[in-house]
This record gives C-alpha cells, structure tokens and sequence, in this order.
C-alpha cells in the first residue's frame, strides 16, 4: 500500500479540495488586478496574455506528461496480471506430468497459491487481508520449492521435472514483480508541483480577468473543472487498490476454475 496522502485519501475529498483551491486562486487573481491596476492599457494586457499563455502551456505539458506516466503504469500492472497468470498455467501443465508422490503435493499446492493471489488481488485497502495473502504466497512458495527440491534429489531424474522447476521459478519470480509493479506510481513530488502550477495557472487567469475588467464565472469555473477532472483521471490510473479504474482479475479466476485436482 501507498503511504503518501494523495494516494490514501478519498478520491472526491481531494477533488473538491482541489476543485475550490483553483477557484479561490483565481478570485485572488481578479481582485489583486483590480487592486494593482485598475486601469490596464492595451499593452499590459497583450503583455500579461503572452505570460499567461506561457503558463498554461506548461499546464498543459506537465498534464500530458503525468497522465501518460500514470497510463504506462496501469497498462504495466494489467500486462503483469496476464504474464503471472500465464506463468502458473504453465507450471500446473507442467506439474501434471510430475512423478509421485511429489505431482499429486505440488499441483494441491498450486491451488491453493492461486486462491493466495486471488486473495491478494481481491484484499483491496485492507493492510490485514493484504499481509495475509502475503504471507501466504511466501509460505507457499517454500513449499512448492520444497517439493521440488525433493524431484532433483530423486535418482530417476526426469526431464519434466526440470521443465517444471523452471516454470515454479519463473511463477515466482513473477509474484515478486508484481508486488514491485503495485507499488510503483507517479511520484507524489509531481502530483504537489502540477497542483501548485495549476493553482498559478489558475490565479494568472484571474489575474487577466481583472485586467480586463471583466470576469467570466463559468469560464473560470469551466477551466478549473477540466484541470480537476484530469488530475482525478489520472489519480484513479494510479491507485491499483481503490477507485473506478481496475485491472481485471479475471484471468486468475479463469485458471482457478481450470484447475482440477488430479486423483491420486
């Protein structure tokens, strides 16, 4: 789990915050014009757009640079679903051509890993059930190993054996990475530095409202909005645990269902 705030807190808290925030920038922009210069000729006007365009640019930049960093790391986890998935299919093909009594121990074991990453995927924001299937991945991958330990020492070496030693290592390999891919975000640093360039973005907007002498509500109101909506998109993207946007889980269910104890 996350520990920065913007990662554990309620996804409407920080909007409204965020929303208001710009908003209040931007009243603080109309009235310090009105303050600083309440009668703006045409060229301090021109000048300031040309500020004011400059820093929306960069807005705009730092958006499209956070945003695409946040989609990169959802498409990361949800392909690294997929390989884990593909990894453990492997290894329960691979078991079924396994010696006794160690086929019979490792596939039971491999049921019973699947139903840990199902745990794991399914704990949400709970730190108990999260640690639990931790726990439980680790233990059973000490087991599954142990097992498999126990076919290298037999004297009737076989060749599926090694075959599946090489997939259980691979199926572990891949849970380690996962838990690394669901750990990985855009950093909160960025997210505080495109809050604070949107706060200045949206005070330069007021500011050139007042400028002009005119304010437009539903502009200001409009702009900020967007700036919002994008920021929580992209929030959302990056918080593997909690909110609207998730990998699917599906293809572990899918091979759970595949996976039919063998009599012994």
């Amino acid at each position: 789990m996350q520990s920065e705030f913007l990662f554990q807190e309620s996804i409407w808290l920080i909007a409204i915050s965020f929303l208001l925030l710009l908003v209040i920038c931007g009243e603080l922009g109309y009235r310090l014009a009105g303050r600083h210069h309440p009668n703006a000729d045409d060229a301090t006007r021109a000048q300031f757009s040309n500020i004011q365009n400059g820093i929306i640019g960069l807005l705009a930049l730092l958006l499209a640079f956070s945003f695409s960093m946040a989609v990169s790391r959802f498409q990361e986890r949800k392909a690294m679903v997929i390989t884990e998935t593909n990894s453990i299919g492997t290894t329960w093909l691979r078991a079924q051509a396994l010696p006794e009594p160690q086929g019979s121990a490792s596939r039971a074991l491999l049921i019973k890993y699947v139903d840990a990453r199902i745990a794991y995927s399914n704990a949400g924001i709970d730190l108990a059930r999260i640690a639990a299937a931790e726990r439980d991945t680790v233990a059973l991958q000490g087991q599954l190993w142990a097992q498999a330990l126990l076919l290298a020492a037999r004297e009737d070496k076989a060749y599926p054996s090694q075959l599946y030693t090489v997939a259980l290592n691979d199926s572990i390999d891949m849970s380690a990475k996962r838990l690394a891919v669901m750990n990985d975000h855009v950093p909160e640093t960025v997210l505080w530095m495109l809050i604070l360039v949107s706060g200045v973005t949206l005070l330069t907007v007021g500011y050139g409202f007042g400028l002009g002498r005119k304010r437009s509500l539903f502009s200001l109101l409009s702009f900020a909005l967007l700036i919002v909506l994008v920021m929580v998109l992209m929030l959302d993207f990056d918080r593997p645990r909690r909110g609207l946007i998730q990998v699917s889980e599906s293809d572990f269910v899918s091979l759970r269902a595949s996976m039919v104890p063998t009599p012994k």
